[in-house]
């Protein structure tokens, strides 16, 4: 019997390990995520399904010019989900995130975000799914008694 128990737990194992923590990351991948008329982002796989990569742009004088790029990864010593942005032309140049999704696969962030004078700052961000192409975005800071202070609130709407 106890030959029998070790195969199964293993295929077990290997089976629930086989499942994509980032797979949740699905509903972005594709096609352009706007915010109004000058800024858009784009979601894609890296490589095997083991990250999410993401890349800023702002439209300028018609031009899409790139601002942002990152990505996100299932850490496997953390047993997070973890990412890591650079930006350019914005307060903040280099984001930290800690992600979740909650029972509807909409997705909850921790960020701490580092400008170019070292500055720590914490945020909070929801990305709520209205549909399969909307998104409601928003970011609160972290204030020091642990409350929320809202930032911006706007919608993304891909194309």
């Amino acid at each position: 019997m106890k030959l029998f128990l070790i195969p199964f737990i293993v295929f077990f194992y290997s089976t629930a390990y086989a499942q994509n923590p980032l797979q949740n990351f699905e509903a972005i991948i594709g096609g352009e995520w706007w915010l109004g008329d000058d800024s858009f982002q784009t979601f894609e796989w890296g490589v095997g399904e083991l990250s999410v990569r993401a890349t800023g742009y702002l439209v300028l004088e018609g031009k899409a010019v790139k601002n942002s790029e990152g990505e996100w990864f299932y850490h496997p010593g953390d047993k997070k989900i973890r990412g890591f942005f650079t930006a350019q032309n914005m307060p903040i140049t280099f984001f930290d995130y800690e992600t979740t999704f909650d029972e509807d696969g909409n997705m909850i962030n921790t960020i701490v975000g580092y400008g170019s004078n070292s500055v720590r700052l914490t945020y909070h961000e929801t990305w709520e799914f209205i549909s399969e192409n909307t998104f409601n975005w928003t970011l609160s800071s972290i204030e020091e008694d642990g409350s929320f202070k809202l930032i911006i609130k706007d919608t993304h709407n891909r194309k």
